[in-house]
């Protein structure tokens, strides 16, 4: 990977002393990166979970799903790698390696004769630039490839050809996307979430990232497989894009913001910097996510910014899991949420589980089905923050799809396999289809 002068000085320089960085609109001071721990961290997942996991793989009676994993892992192992470059659509700087994405709820005009400017639909995707081939499709699909390998690699028996076949076909796929000289993306997101006639960009489109903590969990995961050649490439490539995170007008237009996005900007920094080892910077906006919690949540458990959208339920659980994510993080530091924050939290979960039958919190035209199944997620990975939160079982029995997303993620986040035994047949073909948000 050849890199510009330009690009090796800001690398010498966010390694050597990141001066400032902003979240939840405060300036922190951040100190020199610490010396690496003796052994690397993983950031949402767990080595004793893995270890169960792996453990309960072995058993005849979980053996369909054993296979299953190592048959996704197998069919992404001699797939092409993805690239950023696969997008036919190119920003206004024409270059195919500057990741690119036009905002989802935004449609041509139809009250001028060329469309322009575009309009906002919120809540409404636009397929049309939603496509499997856009960058934010492509990314999500980044993670969860390596996602799937990476389990696949750490199932697998220490030393044996399947974990360096799993391992080699990772590293293929992270060369490609991020540091090929024709291929990977560039490390900056100025032309995420354009708009067009309004914006070549946006900062807002960051949260198009948010997966970025899986992607490094699963580097984690594998990094003794791969190349000391391509782990410091990625090293680089990783501290000159959180240089932009905190640097950039876009990055500091996402730290300021006071709903999921702001929240999910969070997660990316955070992510980063621990993966970096860059421990204080990660405490710094750990303690600004904090205030964020506390602004975000009322003291009911219900998010404002969350609830005036069109889908309101989707959208409150989707920022308590930013927030769920943060919550784990901050064990890894000596940062934990204060008892202020951590009340916020568990006031918005159990908002949620509360109200699952008022209709009347819910009135998002968009929200006809409440997505239940999806703050099984969320609640469990609150649970390994915070152990006195609970799933309320007997409120989303009827709901479809959510007792076999409770028994996967039991499975999949906690290495527990007593809740298959209350699956029925159907449902235990579903189970090997379900993988929870935790592992993308």
């Amino acid at each position: 990977m050849r890199l510009s002068f330009t690009n090796l000085l800001k690398v010498a320089l966010l390694l050597c002393a990141i001066s400032v960085t902003i979240s939840a609109g405060k300036v922190y001071a951040a100190s020199p990166p610490e010396t690496a721990p003796p052994q690397t961290r993983l950031l949402l997942s767990d080595t004793e979970t893995l270890n169960k996991i792996k453990t309960m793989l072995t058993q005849a009676e979980h053996a369909q799903f054993k296979a299953y994993l190592i048959g996704q892992a197998d069919a992404i192992a001699q797939s092409p790698p993805l690239s950023v470059t696969q997008n036919k659509s190119v920003s206004v700087s024409g270059n195919s390696r500057d990741y690119f994405s036009v905002g989802p709820y935004w449609w041509p005009n139809p009250n001028t004769k060329n469309g322009l400017p575009w309009v906002n639909r919120d809540g409404q995707v636009n397929r049309s630039v939603r496509g499997a081939n856009t960058d934010s499709k492509l990314f999500d699909s980044l993670a969860s490839r390596l996602n799937t390998l990476a389990l696949a690699y750490y199932m697998a028996d220490n030393k044996s050809a399947e974990r360096k076949r799993y391992a080699k076909a990772a590293e293929q796929q992270l060369n490609v996307w991020f540091l090929d000289a024709t291929l990977g993306m560039s490390p900056h997101l100025n032309y995420a979430q354009a708009v067009p006639g309004k914006a070549n960009g946006r900062g807002i489109g960051i949260i198009e990232v948010r997966k970025m903590p899986g992607i490094l969990d699963a580097i984690a995961i594998m990094k003794n497989d791969l190349s000391a050649e391509t782990q410091e490439g990625l090293d680089i490539w990783l501290s000159v894009f959180l240089g932009w995170l905190i640097e950039s007008k876009n990055g500091q237009d996402e730290a300021a913001m006071h709903n999921n996005h702001g929240s999910f900007y969070d997660v990316i920094v955070v992510s980063l910097a621990l993966h970096l080892d860059m421990d204080d910077l990660a405490k710094a906006i750990l303690k600004g996510s904090d205030a964020r919690a506390i602004k975000q949540i009322d003291s009911s458990g219900a998010q404002p910014h969350e609830l005036k959208r069109t889908k309101p339920f989707h959208y409150s659980i989707f920022n308590l899991y930013a927030f769920a994510s943060l919550s784990k993080m901050a064990r890894l530091t000596d940062t934990p949420f204060s008892e202020q924050g951590i009340n916020r939290l568990t006031k918005a979960h159990d908002y949620l589980f509360e109200n699952l039958e008022t209709s009347s919190i819910w009135p998002g035209p968009q929200e006809k089905t409440l997505p239940v199944e999806r703050l099984i997620d969320v609640s469990m990975l609150l649970q390994q923050s915070y152990t006195d939160i609970t799933i309320a079982a007997a409120q989303i029995a009827s709901f479809q799809g959510a007792q076999t997303r409770y028994a996967a993620c039991e499975f999949w986040m906690n290495g527990d396999d007593t809740l298959l035994a209350q699956l029925t047949i159907e449902q235990r073909s579903d189970f090997m289809l379900t993988r929870c948000h935790y592992l993308h």
